[in-house]
Protein backbone atom coordinates (compact mmCIF):
# COMPACT_ATOMS: atom_id res chain seq x y z
CA UNK A 1 0.00 0.00 0.00
CA UNK A 2 1.12 3.33 -1.28
CA UNK A 3 1.11 6.74 1.20
CA UNK A 4 1.39 9.91 0.16
CA UNK A 5 2.72 12.11 2.91
CA UNK A 6 2.00 15.54 1.40
CA UNK A 7 -1.73 15.15 1.18
CA UNK A 8 -4.35 16.01 3.98
CA UNK A 9 -7.55 13.89 4.36
CA UNK A 10 -10.94 16.09 4.20
CA UNK A 11 -12.25 16.43 7.70
CA UNK A 12 -15.13 14.54 8.58
CA UNK A 13 -18.43 16.54 8.59
CA UNK A 14 -19.58 17.03 12.81
CA UNK A 15 -23.52 15.37 12.70
CA UNK A 16 -24.49 17.31 15.15
CA UNK A 17 -23.48 20.76 14.67
CA UNK A 18 -26.77 23.14 13.51
CA UNK A 19 -27.27 24.96 10.40
CA UNK A 20 -27.60 28.64 11.20
CA UNK A 21 -31.12 29.54 10.46
CA UNK A 22 -30.95 32.99 8.23
CA UNK A 23 -33.25 35.53 10.46
CA UNK A 24 -36.23 36.26 8.13
CA UNK A 25 -37.25 40.26 8.33
CA UNK A 26 -40.36 40.88 10.23
CA UNK A 27 -40.47 37.96 12.76
CA UNK A 28 -38.15 39.79 15.34
CA UNK A 29 -40.74 42.06 16.39
CA UNK A 30 -43.26 38.89 16.76
CA UNK A 31 -41.02 37.20 19.02
CA UNK A 32 -40.30 40.19 21.43
CA UNK A 33 -44.05 40.50 21.50
CA UNK A 34 -45.00 37.14 22.31
CA UNK A 35 -42.63 37.76 25.68
CA UNK A 36 -44.75 40.50 26.86
CA UNK A 37 -47.11 37.80 28.37
CA UNK A 38 -44.08 35.28 29.37
CA UNK A 39 -43.18 34.80 33.07
CA UNK A 40 -41.00 37.97 34.30
CA UNK A 41 -39.02 37.64 37.44
CA UNK A 42 -40.26 35.76 40.12
CA UNK A 43 -42.42 33.49 38.28
CA UNK A 44 -44.68 36.67 37.73
CA UNK A 45 -46.85 37.29 34.13
CA UNK A 46 -46.10 41.06 32.94
CA UNK A 47 -48.38 42.26 31.58
CA UNK A 48 -49.45 43.11 27.85
CA UNK A 49 -50.42 46.51 27.22
CA UNK A 50 -54.18 45.22 25.75
CA UNK A 51 -54.58 43.96 29.47
CA UNK A 52 -53.60 47.40 30.83
CA UNK A 53 -55.67 49.23 29.00
CA UNK A 54 -58.50 47.03 29.77
CA UNK A 55 -57.90 46.73 33.48
CA UNK A 56 -57.45 50.65 33.74
CA UNK A 57 -61.39 50.84 31.93
CA UNK A 58 -62.46 48.66 34.61
CA UNK A 59 -61.36 50.75 37.41
CA UNK A 60 -62.86 53.74 35.84
CA UNK A 61 -65.89 52.17 35.38
CA UNK A 62 -65.86 50.97 39.16
CA UNK A 63 -65.02 54.42 40.18
CA UNK A 64 -68.12 55.76 38.36
CA UNK A 65 -70.80 53.44 39.37
CA UNK A 66 -69.17 54.01 42.87
CA UNK A 67 -69.84 58.13 42.33
CA UNK A 68 -73.06 57.20 41.52
CA UNK A 69 -74.16 54.82 43.57
CA UNK A 70 -73.17 57.92 46.42
CA UNK A 71 -74.98 60.60 44.27
CA UNK A 72 -78.49 58.08 45.14
CA UNK A 73 -77.81 57.46 48.17
CA UNK A 74 -77.73 61.41 49.23
CA UNK A 75 -80.80 62.12 47.40
CA UNK A 76 -82.63 59.00 49.08
CA UNK A 77 -81.60 60.81 52.43
CA UNK A 78 -82.54 64.38 51.21
CA UNK A 79 -85.95 62.90 50.51
CA UNK A 80 -86.69 60.98 53.19
CA UNK A 81 -85.56 64.27 55.47
CA UNK A 82 -88.47 65.98 54.02
CA UNK A 83 -87.04 69.65 53.43
CA UNK A 84 -85.20 69.53 57.49
CA UNK A 85 -82.56 71.27 56.05
CA UNK A 86 -84.45 74.32 55.17
CA UNK A 87 -85.65 77.33 57.64
CA UNK A 88 -88.10 76.35 58.96
CA UNK A 89 -89.38 79.47 61.16
CA UNK A 90 -91.98 81.31 60.06
CA UNK A 91 -94.90 84.19 61.39
CA UNK A 92 -98.06 82.89 62.49
CA UNK A 93 -97.01 80.21 64.40
CA UNK A 94 -96.92 79.67 68.26
CA UNK A 95 -93.43 77.96 69.22
CA UNK A 96 -91.23 76.98 72.77
CA UNK A 97 -87.95 78.62 73.33
CA UNK A 98 -85.01 76.41 73.99
CA UNK A 99 -82.58 78.68 74.51
CA UNK A 100 -80.79 78.07 77.82
CA UNK A 101 -78.78 81.20 77.87
CA UNK A 102 -82.31 82.90 78.30
CA UNK A 103 -83.11 80.77 81.51
CA UNK A 104 -81.89 83.51 84.30
CA UNK A 105 -84.51 85.97 82.23
CA UNK A 106 -87.30 83.79 82.74
CA UNK A 107 -88.15 82.73 78.76
CA UNK A 108 -86.65 79.20 78.91
CA UNK A 109 -89.71 76.68 77.92
CA UNK A 110 -91.65 79.52 77.49
CA UNK A 111 -94.15 79.95 74.74
CA UNK A 112 -94.20 82.71 71.94
CA UNK A 113 -95.63 83.78 68.41
CA UNK A 114 -93.52 84.57 65.59
CA UNK A 115 -94.03 88.08 64.13
CA UNK A 116 -91.59 87.72 61.83
CA UNK A 117 -88.00 86.36 60.75
CA UNK A 118 -85.14 87.43 58.89
CA UNK A 119 -82.61 84.39 57.53
CA UNK A 120 -83.35 81.57 60.48
CA UNK A 121 -83.45 84.11 63.23
CA UNK A 122 -87.48 84.85 64.48
CA UNK A 123 -88.60 88.12 66.19
CA UNK A 124 -91.12 86.29 68.57
CA UNK A 125 -93.32 88.01 71.05
CA UNK A 126 -94.23 86.20 74.14
CA UNK A 127 -97.24 85.25 75.06
CA UNK A 128 -97.31 85.74 78.95
CA UNK A 129 -95.23 88.79 79.21
CA UNK A 130 -95.27 90.66 75.31
CA UNK A 131 -91.40 91.09 75.55
CA UNK A 132 -89.86 90.61 72.33
CA UNK A 133 -87.16 88.45 71.67
CA UNK A 134 -84.98 87.97 68.64
CA UNK A 135 -84.01 83.78 68.70
CA UNK A 136 -81.89 81.34 66.26
CA UNK A 137 -84.55 78.80 65.24
CA UNK A 138 -81.71 76.28 66.81
CA UNK A 139 -83.20 77.12 69.82
CA UNK A 140 -86.87 77.30 69.18
CA UNK A 141 -89.12 74.20 69.42
CA UNK A 142 -92.52 73.47 67.66
CA UNK A 143 -95.43 73.74 69.58
CA UNK A 144 -98.54 70.73 69.43
CA UNK A 145 -101.86 71.98 69.99
CA UNK A 146 -104.73 69.95 71.45
CA UNK A 147 -107.25 68.14 68.86
CA UNK A 148 -109.38 70.48 67.25
CA UNK A 149 -106.78 73.07 66.91
CA UNK A 150 -105.29 74.97 64.03
CA UNK A 151 -101.85 74.33 62.86
CA UNK A 152 -99.11 75.65 59.79
CA UNK A 153 -97.01 73.09 58.47
CA UNK A 154 -93.43 74.68 58.61
CA UNK A 155 -91.31 71.78 56.71
CA UNK A 156 -92.01 69.21 53.58
CA UNK A 157 -93.95 70.02 50.10
CA UNK A 158 -96.43 71.49 52.13
CA UNK A 159 -94.68 74.36 54.60
CA UNK A 160 -97.30 77.25 54.82
CA UNK A 161 -100.43 75.00 54.39
CA UNK A 162 -102.80 75.27 57.56
CA UNK A 163 -105.18 72.60 58.57
CA UNK A 164 -106.50 71.29 61.86
CA UNK A 165 -105.38 69.04 64.21
CA UNK A 166 -107.50 66.05 64.51
CA UNK A 167 -105.33 63.41 66.43
CA UNK A 168 -101.77 62.50 67.97
CA UNK A 169 -100.07 59.51 68.00
CA UNK A 170 -97.80 60.41 71.37
CA UNK A 171 -95.54 56.85 70.45
CA UNK A 172 -94.39 57.79 67.15
CA UNK A 173 -94.86 61.63 67.77
CA UNK A 174 -97.08 62.39 65.25
CA UNK A 175 -100.14 63.75 64.57
CA UNK A 176 -103.32 63.39 62.02
CA UNK A 177 -103.68 66.55 60.47
CA UNK A 178 -106.78 67.61 58.26
CA UNK A 179 -105.59 69.62 55.60
CA UNK A 180 -107.50 70.98 52.03
CA UNK A 181 -106.55 67.61 50.24
CA UNK A 182 -107.44 65.40 53.34
CA UNK A 183 -105.65 64.08 56.94
CA UNK A 184 -102.19 63.10 57.03
CA UNK A 185 -100.03 62.21 59.32
CA UNK A 186 -96.89 64.58 60.45
CA UNK A 187 -94.28 64.73 62.63
CA UNK A 188 -94.69 66.95 65.17
CA UNK A 189 -91.35 69.05 64.20
CA UNK A 190 -93.27 69.14 60.92
CA UNK A 191 -95.92 71.31 61.99
CA UNK A 192 -96.82 74.02 64.56
CA UNK A 193 -99.55 75.31 66.65
CA UNK A 194 -101.15 78.59 64.49
CA UNK A 195 -101.08 81.99 66.20
CA UNK A 196 -104.01 84.13 66.76
CA UNK A 197 -102.78 86.28 64.16
CA UNK A 198 -101.98 84.78 61.32
CA UNK A 199 -100.11 86.64 58.37
CA UNK A 200 -100.99 85.50 55.00
CA UNK A 201 -99.33 82.39 53.86
CA UNK A 202 -95.30 83.22 52.48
Amino acid sequence: MKLSLGAKRPAAANPFAEAAAPRVAGFGAEEEDAGAGAPGPAGKRRRTAAEAIVEEEQRKRAAAEDRAAAAAAAAAAAAEAGGRGQAWVRPGIVVKVLSKALREHGYYKKKGAVVSRAGRVAEIEMLDSGDVLRVDERELETVVPSAGGAVVVVRGDRAGARGTLLAIDEGRFQAEVELGEGPVWLDYEDFSKASAAQPPRQ
